[in-house]
């Protein structure tokens, strides 16, 4: 979601508004650590995220809140999703669940 003023409409448009006016551009997310706030942070992409998540005292305090960190691409996180979507898809079509 963007202001209907901001000369982009689709995110690749953002990602190249953002790098042509570096420091210009702001968001906002409902909360440190949400999905929201990680995801913003994937965009600010992928270099920075794996070099804090591989800090062993971050790995340490991941670990004892049950987290599995695995470093790994963006394409590679695609291809998990990806997987994932069509392994529970299957899931819910055998266990005969309706979705809309």
């Amino acid at each position: 979601m963007a202001n209907p003023k901001l000369p982009a409409n689709t995110l690749p448009e953002l990602i190249a508004l953002a790098k042509s006016k570096p420091g210009v551009l702001s968001y906002s997310t409902p909360g440190e650590g949400s999905v929201h706030h990680l995801s913003q942070e994937l965009l600010n992409l992928h270099a920075d995220i794996r070099t804090v998540m591989n800090l062993p005292d971050v790995r340490e305090r991941m670990a004892r809140m049950g987290v599995e960190i695995e470093a790994s691409t963006p394409e590679d996180f695609d291809k998990f999703i990806r997987a994932e979507l069509l392994k529970w898809s299957a899931v819910a079509k055998q266990a005969g669940v309706k979705g809309e």
